[in-house]
């Protein structure tokens, strides 16, 4: 058990070094309704609310479990919580402003979900001590990640904004993910996207640098 504890461990740590050295690219798109450019600019108000993750999903019980069951720490906080403060603080960093929901000009609405895909792959294996190179049969398993923030004004009268971000991955860890999928879909803040864009964040990103900071 601790052995492959271990494994996951080392592999978890090979994959986030490998996203912090390099960044990640992101598919998005988006939409926007015509001419409300100017609603959604500073220093307009915003409240923010993030649609619950259903208890026993796969991605509730990766967050709840996966701090604590691999490196002994405390368990992480609620997702919900952590997805509206990365996005609130991502906002924040844009220029528009935090208000309580009774008078904010603008509703944002965030989800965050995956979908994991686990399949049977053949890879090499080197064996120092017979110096031979035998084909091993291993579980993979990847993760689509998924992200989405909506955005109405406060007295209704459609969507005026809609960003999607997805991101494939093998890291069970989410966290870092949704750094780089909040800044993905801001890039297209109060836009259109041609369709489905391949978007570059790179790892010194100043956004991607605050939201490491924001819990």
């Amino acid at each position: 058990m601790k052995t492959k504890r271990l494994s996951a461990l080392l592999a978890l740590l090979a994959a986030l070094a490998l996203v912090s050295a390099c960044g990640m690219t992101a598919q998005v798109s988006s939409v926007a309704a015509p001419g409300q450019a100017a609603r959604l600019a500073p220093p307009a108000s915003f409240h923010v609310t993030v649609s619950a993750v259903p208890e026993d999903s796969a991605l509730d019980k990766m967050w709840d479990s996966f701090v604590a069951s691999l490196s002994g720490g405390p368990e992480p906080p609620p997702l919900e919580k952590t997805v509206a403060a990365k996005v609130r603080r991502a906002l924040e960093y844009q220029g528009l402003k935090p208000a309580p929901a009774a008078s904010a000009q603008l509703k944002v609405t965030a989800a965050f979900d995956l979908k994991s895909d686990t399949r049977f792959e053949t890879v090499e294996v080197y064996n120092e001590k017979t110096k031979k190179t035998k084909y091993v049969t291993q579980e993979k398993t990847r993760y689509d990640y998924w992200l989405r923030i909506m955005v109405s004004g406060r007295s209704g009268g459609g969507i005026l904004w809609q960003g999607e971000a997805t991101y494939n991955s093998e890291s069970r860890d989410p966290r870092h993910t949704l750094n780089y999928l909040i800044a993905a879909a801001l890039s297209r803040w109060g836009q259109s996207s041609r369709g489905r864009d391949a978007v570059e964040i790179k790892a010194d990103d100043p956004l991607i640098k605050i939201l490491e900071q924001t819990n």
